[in-house]
Order: C-alpha cells, then sequence, then structure tokens
C-alpha cells in the first residue's frame, strides 16, 4: 500500500476549489485499513446517499464522487449549516 497519503488535519478545506461545471471538489476524511484479505475505506460524505456513490479506479488513481442533497426539516428555518 502507498504511503503518500495526505494528513487529515489537511483535508477538507472550507474553500474547496471548484471545476470547470461548476461543482466543488472535496477532500472529504478517510479512514484506510489494510489487512491479508482487502482494504477497506471508510469516507466522510455527509447528505449523500449510497446510492449515488460513485466509485473509478483508472491508472492508479481512485476516484470516489457523490451528490449531495441538502436536507431541509419541514416547518423549521434552518440558523446554522456546516455542509452549505
Amino acid at each position: 500500500m502507498s504511503t503518500d497519503i495526505t494528513p487529515a488535519a489537511e483535508k477538507t478545506p472550507a474553500d474547496a476549489t471548484e471545476t470547470a461545471g461548476g461543482s466543488r471538489i472535496y477532500h472529504p476524511l478517510t479512514d484506510i485499513v489494510e489487512t491479508d484479505q482487502c482494504v477497506s475505506m471508510m469516507v466522510e460524505m455527509p447528505r449523500v446517499a449510497a446510492d449515488v456513490v460513485q466509485i473509478t479506479f483508472e491508472s492508479r488513481l481512485l476516484k470516489i464522487r457523490g451528490k449531495d442533497e441538502p436536507m431541509r426539516p419541514e416547518n423549521l428555518e434552518l440558523a446554522y449549516a456546516e455542509y452549505a
């Protein structure tokens, strides 16, 4: 397994860059566990449903994509949002 992994403290910048299409690029907090049988990842992706996550691996590059859906409680006004 490669040891070229960005430390967690350097991830999830508040001013995430944007792609040409206008979407934002996030570097979510990620835990990686390796055993003799597999490599498992736990990725923080708030408001992203499991059925919309796309995982691709090409040319030694792993991409995990998902679309977040804002959750707004009915009859309540949001006073503060971390994941806006």
